[in-house]
């Protein structure tokens, strides 16, 4: 059993519990006959303390020869970090409880990773229109059934209807942040005659600046898409692909999607809308 003098220090006291620990294991393996378990030592001065969080040693005033418990206290501090210096939050705590809830606060950028599940649906009745010689021979609101809407066409003979969707999201002026498109749905339907063709044109970036002509080019580079033309009796939702999605970066500007479709006399054309997929990254 350990004995201890008034005038112990807490780190002295500690080293002896610790050190008839060590004895009482080391006499247990022998009368097993097998290893027994050795606890730890706290490397300290004689004369040092503890800190209480860390366990580091912290010398008394004047004491020498203290490289050991100097070295223990750098093995202590490191073996808190990952590879590449990162810290280990969970383990340290930062400000908080290790393991709880709260909030750190740090100088400079953190970038974290991009997220990637972003959706979001532009209904046609209000990001996309059709351009005819007349409104009412153009792409008009049609209520299918309740909050079941899109804009229709019930062609009157050949007709050819050019259509323009946007598909704008929040511009970040820093290169690498912000929003990028990489992929879309368009939801149409076609019904009682087939369409003569369904093409699909650009997709496309729109920028403006004062007293200066818009400025049109192509956005996402090579794009796959197949475009339905054959009657059915539900809406296609046919996917794009967007071979080389870039974040926008440039104020005053928007993405846009073009496509025409022709229609023969009577046949019904739907467009309902369309779903983008986008990245973020903060």
């Amino acid at each position: 059993m350990a004995r201890f003098s008034e005038t112990d220090s807490p780190a002295q006291r500690v080293r002896l519990m610790l050190r008839a620990k060590i004895a009482l294991g080391i006499l247990v393996g022998l009368l097993l006959g097998h290893a027994a378990t050795v606890w730890p030592v706290v490397v300290c001065t004689p004369f040092g303390s503890l800190t209480a969080t860390l366990q580091l040693c912290k010398p008394a005033d004047a004491e020498v020869n203290w490289g050991a418990s100097y070295r223990n206290n750098l093995d202590v501090i490191d073996a808190l970090f990952a590879g590449a210096g990162t810290p280990q939050f969970g383990a340290v705590g930062v400000g908080i409880a290790a393991g709880g809830l709260g909030t750190i606060t740090a100088t400079g950028p953190i970038v974290g990773a991009p997220t990637t599940d972003i959706s979001q649906f532009y209904a046609a009745t209000s990001f996309c229109k059709g351009d005819t010689a007349t409104l009412q021979n153009g792409l008009l609101p049609v209520r299918v059934a309740s909050n079941d809407w899109a804009i229709a066409r019930t062609a009157a003979g050949a007709e050819t209807i050019n259509i323009r969707c946007d598909l704008t999201a929040p511009t970040r002026t820093t290169s690498g942040k912000g929003w990028k498109l990489t992929a879309f749905k368009i939801v149409q339907q076609i019904t009682v005659a087939a369409l003569t063709s369904n093409t699909f044109n650009a997709l496309s970036t729109t920028t403006y600046a004062n007293n200066v002509a818009n400025a049109v080019a192509a956005y996402g580079g090579s794009i796959t898409i197949t475009m339905p033309t054959a009657t059915q009796a539900n809406p296609y939702v046919t996917t794009g692909g967007v071979g080389t999605p870039a974040f926008m970066v440039t104020p005053d500007s928007q993405v846009g999607m073009d496509f025409t479709v022709v229609l023969q006399n009577t046949g019904v054309y739907r467009l309902y809308g369309l779903s983008a997929a986008w990245t973020q990254q903060d």
